[in-house]
């Protein structure tokens, strides 16, 4: 289990945010498109034809308790996430949180598990906006219902989210890369993501999630390998295309080989104040040593500091 940052004051402004989960879209509204079928992926939901009690299935009462059941457990989970961050969250004004479940599957792949909405996102007001996925709401669903708990992975997504927020406008600066075909723009795009989901997965690994990658060495390996291989590829046409860009922004590198390539930035930045530090946690983690929290939270507070065009003019190789 997770450790909760535990501060009696923090929890309760925590506990008083605004939190609303909700399905999207919703089996009762007017407008949904989604038949039953599409509601069968849902542990325990009735699906029954309505010749049976003469009810639609989506009304049930079973059905409708499910539906509840499923925003609670998604607030709950996302509130103890911001109890864990919320040092880092204290200064925000924060008056509204809203959570679309996307348990349809209509809007994400099945390799996302939820994501933060900078589109939608109104930081000025004090609006954010997350959407969970099927696939990460299924596995969550399933393993209540044995008794069991989740991964990791699963365990620290909506800390991985909310370092996103925290994260709002250097998110915003590198998405502008996004949609051009020009290799120079879709090179720098490509290098952004190992600092936007680097530091957003670093609360991942210093909680100890470790996957293929398990030492700095071999993680800087991998990640000038593919440096080098996308490099050829970006350039070797006049424009990129959108197959290309697809495939070469959806790597799972930028996950599991950014956390290491931002604590091996973290080195040298602001002037290489916190080198020590760093190459201790470092040390630490290849020996799978728990990290502290509050170690934890002050290396994200630092890696957020990293500005996207200092990390453009740094060439790690």
């Amino acid at each position: 289990m997770l450790e909760v940052f535990v501060i009696t004051k923090e929890n309760e402004c925590a506990d008083k945010i605004n939190i609303n989960a909700y399905l999207s879209p919703h089996p009762l509204d007017e407008d949904s498109c989604l038949e039953p079928e599409d509601l069968k992926c849902i542990p325990g939901f009735d699906d029954r034809s309505i010749d049976e009690d003469g009810i639609y299935p989506s009304f049930r009462d079973n059905n409708l308790e499910i539906y509840k059941r499923i925003e609670t457990i998604t607030e709950k989970m996302f509130r103890d996430a911001v109890k864990n961050m919320w040092p880092l969250l204290n200064d925000y004004v924060i008056t509204r949180i809203s959570i679309a479940i996307d348990y349809s599957g209509m809007l994400f792949g099945k390799n996302s598990l939820a994501a933060y909405n900078h589109v939608d996102s109104r930081p000025e007001c004090g609006y954010y906006h997350f959407d969970l996925t099927r696939s990460f709401l299924i596995r969550q669903l399933h393993k209540i219902d044995a008794g069991e708990d989740l991964s990791l992975k699963f365990n620290t997504t909506w800390e991985h989210e909310l370092v996103h927020l925290l994260d709002h406008w250097e998110s915003v600066k590198s998405s502008i890369y996004r949609n051009s075909s020009i290799p120079e723009e879709c090179y720098k795009y490509f290098l952004l993501k190992y600092r936007t989901e680097g530091i957003a997965e670093l609360y991942y690994l210093l909680k100890g999630g470790r996957d293929d990658v398990k030492k700095m060495s071999d993680a800087l390996l991998r990640f000038k390998d593919k440096v080098e291989k996308i490099k050829s590829d970006i350039f070797s046409e006049s424009s990129v295309s959108e197959e290309l860009k697809e495939t070469i922004y959806k790597d799972y590198d930028f996950y599991e080989v950014g956390p290491w390539v931002i604590l091996n930035y973290l080195k040298i930045h602001e002037g290489g104040f916190h080198a020590d530090f760093i190459d201790s946690i470092i040390n630490r983690i290849e020996k799978s040593e728990i990290i502290d929290q509050n170690e934890i939270l002050e290396i994200i507070k630092i890696a957020l500091r990293i500005k996207s065009e200092d990390y453009l003019n740094h060439q790690l190789f």
